[in-house]
């Protein structure tokens, strides 16, 4: 009798385990993960000022994040580059210009020299210069995103095959600059005939 009452506790002891081993499991797994308010008033939290910012998300897709790279580029630090190397194409694979000649990822912080030596030897230039535009790509470090996801040229190509859109950021250009009004130089009528001349 007393083996017929063992093996009953038994039974219902593994019928228990059974029907709360889902409970136990549904919350662990509760309280593994963070509530979604509590993960914003974590990263919004403003005393934790000392703490290391988040790793920047990746923002080939920022028109404005492209721009501000490219305004890194001046006529000081970035001087009579090919336009292979222009600060656009830098710019579209996640570089800034820091120094004379020297880039810097706004990611992988990799840095890149870009010194184009005149060279008698027009070949050798070309061999740098291919060589430079494939480190565009190839210098970032291991796990840096952006030599598989650049920015479009779209970014700052006029596009032609949509007329539409550029329709449209035309219209913009215009509205910005009726703003200026009577800041806007004023062009003669001949001055016009000229330009029209040396560009035609």
């Amino acid at each position: 009798m007393a083996a017929c009452e063992s093996d009953g506790d038994v039974l219902s002891t593994s019928n228990r385990n059974a029907s709360e081993t889902p409970q136990k499991v549904r919350q662990l797994l509760s309280d593994s993960i963070a509530e979604t308010d509590q993960s914003i008033s974590i990263l919004e939290s403003p005393d934790d000022s000392d703490l290391p910012g988040l790793p920047a998300p990746c923002d080939s897709a920022n028109k404005e994040a492209f721009f501000s790279r490219v305004e890194s580029f001046t006529s000081f630090k970035w001087a009579g580059m090919s336009l292979e190397l222009s600060p656009f194409h830098c710019a579209k694979y996640g570089w800034t210009n820091i120094e004379c000649d020297v880039l810097k990822c706004f990611s992988c912080q990799a840095f890149l020299c870009a010194t184009l030596h005149p060279l008698q030897d027009v070949n050798k230039y070309k061999e740098r210069l291919a060589g430079l535009q494939d480190d565009l790509k190839a210098a970032h470090k291991k796990f840096c995103f952006w030599p598989d996801s650049p920015c479009p040229d779209r970014f700052w190509t006029l596009p032609l095959n949509e007329p539409a859109a550029l329709l449209h950021e035309m219209a913009e250009r215009f509205k910005c600059l009726c703003v200026l009004d009577t800041q806007l130089p004023v062009l003669k009528q001949d001055d016009l005939g000229v330009m029209v001349s040396l560009t035609g």
